[in-house]
């Protein structure tokens, strides 16, 4: 389904729900395919017993995190980068990625406290 340019008074109710779903599917069925990863883990993980289903379920819950975390950094990302590039000022747009490279860093040392604290929390029950 092309998308095409019209202006805003061109554009009726159904034209722009389908410019929305054009947009929005791709990303929904992102977010059911990574679903049923979790869903698939855990039905392998039944064949070996109960705490191993446990630590697969923790371990989905944490992940749903990172996921949640990056996906609004890439979404960040894609608007700057978008923007700079349609106001051509491309020195803006590299000082953009490496901000973003740099809070992308950032994200992702906060987020390795967790996987600290549960892999220390992991040994103390063996």
């Amino acid at each position: 389904m092309p998308i095409q340019n019209l202006t805003e008074q061109d554009k009726s109710s159904s034209q722009k729900l389908k410019i929305i779903l054009a947009l929005a599917i791709p990303a929904i069925i992102e977010n059911l395919l990574q679903t049923l990863v979790g869903f698939v883990d855990t039905l392998f993980v039944t064949k070996l017993g109960i705490n191993e289903v446990a630590a697969v379920g923790v371990v989905n819950a944490i992940l749903a995190v990172y996921i949640a975390i990056f996906m609004a950094l890439g979404i960040g990302t894609s608007s700057l980068i978008a923007r700079n590039i349609g106001a051509g000022d491309i020195w803006r747009l590299f000082i953009g990625i490496f901000e973003i490279c740099m809070n992308d860093k950032k994200a992702s040392e906060a987020t390795s406290v967790y996987r600290v604290f549960f892999s220390l929390k992991a040994e103390d029950n063996y």
